[in-house]
């Protein structure tokens, strides 16, 4: 079959208008895809703001908390630091005891949390009675448990070590010597705990020198008391 010029005119119209047709369309569809991609994205950012403005909110209400401790609730806060410690301290010199002590009497109570508050003014006092006994609970198995005054000084650290050096100005027994042992191993460690030793040994005099001496025998050859 043979179109005429006539026929031609017109379906060349016809392919001209399904061309423009499909090209509104696309441009439809792009559009379309466009302004979703537009919501979506606005969505993202919004959630994203969201979030930062919540955790600005957060980084602000922990900031004002912390406002909150003045000089003076800290002057307040020392305070009352000291007059636990005064009682506690005067509670464990009221009632001493050493042998078989409960672990729940107040001497021992108050002892472990002179530890709990690091109480360099009790170091003294607890050296004193470190061999002071209470029988070790089911869960407290732990190095030096039976003996508060040790796990106390351990905490305090090396305020404790000081008032052992000045305690062995004194004579002591073996059982105060291994004790002594025991807490400045837990405190420095081996190498740090001797180095110390050897460094009091070369400035002690008279009993001192010889309860140091001893102690530093002890030491090097007794790595560890756990009792």
């Amino acid at each position: 079959m043979v179109l005429s010029n006539k026929d031609c005119d017109s379906e060349a119209v016809k392919v001209g208008l399904d061309k423009e047709r499909m090209c509104v369309m696309s441009k439809a569809c792009i559009g379309v895809i466009g302004l979703v991609s537009l919501l979506i994205v606005a969505s993202v950012f919004s959630d994203q703001g969201n979030s930062v403005k919540g955790a600005t909110r957060a980084v602000e209400q922990e900031n004002s908390n912390a406002t909150f401790l003045t000089k003076e609730r800290a002057d307040a806060l020392l305070r009352e630091r000291r007059q636990n410690i005064e009682q506690l301290l005067a509670i464990a010199q009221k009632q001493v005891s050493r042998d078989n002590v409960s672990p729940n009497s107040p001497q021992v109570l108050s002892v472990e949390l002179l530890g709990e508050y690091r109480a360099d003014e009790a170091a003294a006092f607890l050296v004193s009675q470190i061999t002071l006994f209470a029988p070790a609970t089911s869960d407290d198995m732990v190095l030096a448990s039976g003996y508060p005054c040790v796990r106390a000084l351990v905490k305090i650290g090396l305020p404790g070590i000081k008032a052992i050096f000045e305690r062995l100005e004194r004579p002591a027994s073996n059982e105060e010597m291994k004790l002594f042992v025991t807490v400045i191993r837990l405190v420095d460690g081996n190498e740090i705990g001797l180095m110390r030793l050897e460094q009091a040994l070369k400035a002690a005099k008279g009993e001192s020198r010889k309860n140091v001496e001893t102690l530093t025998k002890m030491f090097k050859t007794q790595h560890q008391y756990i009792f």
